[in-house]
């Protein structure tokens, strides 16, 4: 039962309620916005109502985080995390190092070295190069010091895998309804199939799969903290859940039971957000965490990451964020026509290195375009999908907010 799932989450829009997001913003379109589009995320507003969200939980962020592994530990047979050497994968890493709970695999995905214009990929990817300068040294080193049985996979032709997953695209009717009636359509830049079989990217995992209950974990989310004029809550959102974690598809291609979990963002676990709230907002005056809040710069992350995670040794390399993106180009005096502002940004990009790829993918955008918003008449294909992924890409939230108490 979808419900038992808990990640379970769904759409509605006044009293319909829909699986498929595009689904939710067809029939909002079509009752011309009448009522709002509610992501309900089920068991998330459960858990955290069964709590006083206005008292800090008295465990540390440290105590919660150890608590989450030893609980992924016993409850999976093979773990396998992927790591970017980003501040939340750096912690969950070293949640289980450095308290010796065994890793079985860590996984690191690169960019192809094929592209070797710096500008180019750096203006469609700002974090591109963390994997090889940051990422891999930094895991080789844990696991050599803390956790030398724990294997190391980097897949580097990630784009290859990418291209392949569109050129082999089944459009039968009844894989198409899975995808129709799926939690995430596949259109954005999330790399489709990170939602759909993380087992494209190595065969090997599905051997594991069909010998051991395993388990993909991504660093996904942080706690998300809004502001109002009458002070700070907590508030989920779709796309934190939904880009990564498709409960209408638990099978991998090989029809073996699939699990992905987000370490951060678990309704199991919402303590894990709500201490990281008040350690945020308890740790920055007022009127400065509110600009922190406004935007994902390099600068705001490092900063709100310095005060919910620990990390034992110094990263090597950061990335730019896409918010900084303007300022770098700015600074470096860049004319570069490569600075995309979609999230479409890395389809775009990657499948335009094979045509049939490219071809598929935008073949599977008229389809999902025709059954949704059939009265759109595009002049071109371009405008065709563009106008889809815009629609998506519209963030949708909870309707409930957990009200975050300032100490004085």
């Amino acid at each position: 039962m979808l419900e038992k799932n808990p990640y379970y989450n769904f759409y509605s829009v006044g009293e319909k309620i829909f699986n498929n997001k595009l689904a939710a913003i067809s029939y909002w379109d079509a009752n011309n916005h009448s009522s709002r589009i509610i992501w309900n995320y089920y068991h998330y507003d459960n858990e955290m109502n069964k709590l006083n969200y206005t008292i800090e939980p008295s465990e540390s962020l440290q105590e919660l985080y150890l608590h989450r592994a030893k609980k992924l530990r016993e409850e999976y047979q093979y773990l396998i995390l992927f790591y970017s050497g980003g501040h939340d994968s750096n912690q969950i890493l070293e949640t289980f190092f450095l308290n010796n709970i065994f890793v079985d695999e860590v996984c690191i995905w690169t960019h192809s070295k094929k592209i070797n214009n710096p500008d180019q990929i750096l203006s469609i990817i700002p974090d591109c190069f963390e994997p090889e300068l940051s990422a891999i040294p930094e895991v080789q080193y844990y696991v050599e010091r803390y956790s030398p049985h724990t294997k190391i996979t980097v897949i580097e032709n990630f784009e290859e895998v990418y291209q392949k997953y569109w050129i082999n695209f089944n459009f039968q009717s009844n894989v198409m309804d899975k995808f129709i009636k799926s939690s995430s359509p596949g259109i954005l830049n999330k790399f489709t199939p990170r939602t759909k079989d993380l087992t494209l990217l190595n065969p090997n995992w599905q051997t594991i799969l069909e010998k051991q209950k395993t388990c993909f974990i991504f660093g996904k989310e942080k706690v998300r903290i809004g502001h109002d004029k009458l002070g700070f809550y907590i508030r989920a959102y779709d796309n934190d859940v939904v880009d990564h974690v498709d409960i209408h598809m638990p099978l991998s291609i090989k029809e073996q039971p699939y699990y992905v979990e987000l370490f951060y963002n678990h309704p199991f676990h919402v303590k894990i957000h709500l201490k990281q709230a008040y350690v945020i907002v308890n740790s920055v005056p007022k009127i400065k965490l509110v600009d922190y809040l406004r935007t994902g710069t390099r600068r705001n992350e490092d900063f709100i990451a310095s005060l919910i995670y620990q990390r034992k040794y110094k990263r090597i390399y950061s990335g730019l964020k896409y918010n900084d993106l303007p300022y770098w180009v700015e600074k470096n005096k860049i004319k570069s026509t490569y600075i995309i502002d979609s999230y479409d940004a890395n389809n775009s990009f990657f499948l335009k290195a094979n045509n049939q790829a490219l071809r598929n993918y935008i073949l599977y955008n008229k389809i999902l375009q025709r059954i949704f918003f059939k009265d759109f008449k595009p002049l071109t294909n371009h405008q065709e999908y563009s106008y889809l992924i815009n629609h998506y890409r519209k963030i949708c939230i909870n309707k409930n907010i957990y009200r975050i108490k300032m100490n004085e």
